[in-house]
């Protein structure tokens, strides 16, 4: 048990005498014995915090398991009472008496479990190996009752993501059905364009249209505009999900390393974060190279004073957008003469790019 020294006590010839009660631990602490509230705490030497049911500290007390000499200090109690969606009992039972670095950390991921999955319902190796089968004026064809099946599932998708922002207190979002219907047309177009690039493109190094990043972008752009103007998911969107975690296991399925996966997320990123120069009257590539991400992605690297990018990533990226915007095709081929003419060196290829956009102002 718990013991509690109150104090001195007075006995009646005047001695002060320390007087030890005993109680249990959930007494020392007056924890409540509500059925709904959850008492979290930290372990100093390990930094590691844990999270408890407060029923069960009142019936068992603090169970914890030492090896020979070790210790543990706990501190920073505190109470906290469950949500309506029950995540912090989904996470006590989860972590089964374990610590880990972060609650918070630990319970968003608990949060967005129904997010990650609908995801997966939608966004997986089997359905993108059918697209590949399926796609362009030669392939053969896409069942209508395939299309159904996604605009269901992405809807699925973004009903789970509304309630994740609904949990975060955005509870102003609000995603209509129709908003996975525009998947439809977009998805149907998309499959029905030849894939092999433009003759322009006919040298470039990406002639093989990379569909789980177009199909993921399709899927994610169409949610991103679903909750606009209420959420600027843009450049969020992967990371506040925590999407990667599906994302890659699909990208392994399907043959990519680790170091081609981790590239194609940097390509999805940058899609994504600019999904709105697709619709620009006057697409400027610079505001895409000027990012920290597309410089990543470029693998822009400097040798012998001189900042060099790499060509495959380069027309990967031109490819995409031209796959995605067919009437930039001329500022596409432009672009790849530009970068072969500076032999793929950045700051020549920025000189060159701006140069071009003042003299058509």
């Amino acid at each position: 048990g718990f013991e509690f020294l109150p104090g001195m006590q007075k006995k009646q010839d005047r001695e002060m005498l320390k007087i030890p009660q005993q109680m249990s631990l959930a007494e020392g602490f007056s924890l409540s014995r509500d059925e709904q509230t959850y008492c979290i705490f930290k372990e100093i030497i390990s930094g590691l915090q844990f999270i408890r049911h407060n029923q069960a500290i009142w019936e068992s007390g603090l169970y914890v398991e030492l090896t020979a000499y070790q210790y543990q200090v706990f501190i920073d109690f505190s109470e906290l009472k469950d949500n309506e969606f029950h995540h912090y009992a989904e996470l006590c039972s989860s972590l089964a008496g374990r610590g880990v670095p972060d609650l918070n950390d630990a319970l968003i991921d608990i949060i967005l479990k129904p997010v990650q999955q609908s995801f997966s319902n939608v966004y997986n190796s089997r359905i993108i190996q059918y697209i590949v089968e399926h796609k362009g004026p030669s392939g053969r064809g896409v069942e209508p009752a395939f299309l159904d099946d996604i605009e269901k599932k992405a809807f699925q998708f973004f009903q789970s993501v509304e309630q994740f922002l609904g949990s975060r207190g955005d509870g102003s979002i609000v995603i209509e059905e129709t908003a996975a219907k525009e998947l439809h047309p977009l998805l149907e177009a998309a499959l029905l364009q030849s894939t092999d690039p433009d003759k322009a493109l006919s040298g470039a190094s990406a002639k093989k249209l990379h569909w789980h990043i177009i199909y993921c972008w399709i899927i994610l752009s169409t949610l991103i505009k679903a909750i606009k103007p209420g959420y600027d998911f843009d450049q969020r969107l992967i990371d506040d999900l925590r999407l990667e975690w599906v994302i890659r296991p699909v990208w392994h399925n399907l043959g990519l390393n680790a170091e081609k996966s981790a590239g194609h997320l940097l390509l999805l990123k940058i899609l994504l974060q600019f999904r709105g120069w697709l619709f620009s009257p006057a697409p400027r590539l610079q505001e895409i190279l000027e990012t920290q991400e597309a410089k990543q992605y470029l693998q822009v690297n400097r040798y012998k004073s001189i900042l060099w990018f790499n060509k495959e990533a380069f027309e990967t990226l031109l490819f995409c957008f031209y796959f995605l915007r067919k009437d930039i095709i001329s500022s596409v081929r432009k672009w790849i003469r530009m970068a072969k003419k500076v032999n793929y060196r950045f700051e020549k290829l920025m000189e060159l790019i701006m140069f071009f956009s003042e003299c058509h102002r």
